[in-house]
């Protein structure tokens, strides 16, 4: 049996997908490390061909498809005003922030519609090339310790472009605290497992294991950025994907 395909947006980095050479067509490469059970999708896609070789790959294979994941941060990574809080019901135990003014969860879910409707208008392009099976990938959970983030937005003036975009000073910048954030992805998640549910394709959630006990990215976990896991996440997460193939 063909080796599954991962490919997608920026979380594939820590399943071990291969950046490849730009200046080349997107090409099926092995992962880096290696693992015989995949192989990942090189190139950028933010191109539009990235996505044409995956379906030209797409017929008979299994695919492993990550998609984006990171809105919640790119919306709300950085705290604005009014600060605000919401109630989920998978995350009902956590508190509500004191002054806070509380949004409904529908509302956050609208914010991600456009996430929804991409997902869902890639999924069915993807299913007329005939893959064997499609998977759904789901992303990592937010990162909690607010100090080590702080040191960490600098990069790639992250911090700097997030500021630009939503108007704040960027030399007075508060991150939205973790309870907050860890609603938020999991509203994104919501998202993109009704998509899955809607074409009965399997959602891959996060490893458990790679949560700490509020449920945010273990700090073994992290990549050295403000929102991405590392290659020990990918590892357990592609142990989760293969064994929805099985």
């Amino acid at each position: 049996m063909s080796a599954i395909v991962i490919a997608g947006h920026s979380h594939r980095k820590a399943l071990g997908v291969a950046r490849g050479d730009r200046a080349e067509a997107p090409a099926l490469l092995p992962l880096d490390p290696e693992d015989r059970r995949f192989v990942g999708l090189s190139g950028g896609p933010k191109q539009a061909v990235y996505w044409d070789r995956l379906c030209a790959h797409a017929s008979g294979r299994r695919i492993a498809l990550a998609w984006e994941g990171n809105r919640y941060n790119d919306a709300f990574l950085l705290q604005g005003s009014p600060a605000f809080d919401l109630v989920v019901a998978e995350l009902a135990h956590l508190p509500l922030r004191d002054n806070a003014v509380v949004v409904p969860e529908r509302a956050v879910r609208a914010r991600f519609a456009e996430t929804g409707a991409g997902l869902a208008a890639f999924v069915e392009r993807l299913a007329a090339h005939g893959p064997a099976r499609v998977v759904l990938v789901g992303a990592p959970p937010p990162k909690a310790d607010a100090a080590r983030l702080a040191e960490l937005i600098g990069i790639g003036a992250y911090g700097a472009k997030l500021a630009a975009a939503h108007g704040l000073d960027p030399h007075d910048l508060a991150l939205t605290p973790a309870t907050v954030r860890l609603k938020l992805w999991q509203v994104e998640q919501n998202v993109q497992r009704a998509v899955a549910d809607r074409f009965g394709i399997a959602f891959v959630p996060a490893p458990a294991a790679c949560a700490d006990a509020d449920g945010c990215l273990h700090p073994d976990y992290w990549a050295h950025d403000v929102t991405h896991a590392n290659a020990s996440y990918g590892a357990l997460m592609r142990d989760e994907i293969a064994n929805h193939f099985t």
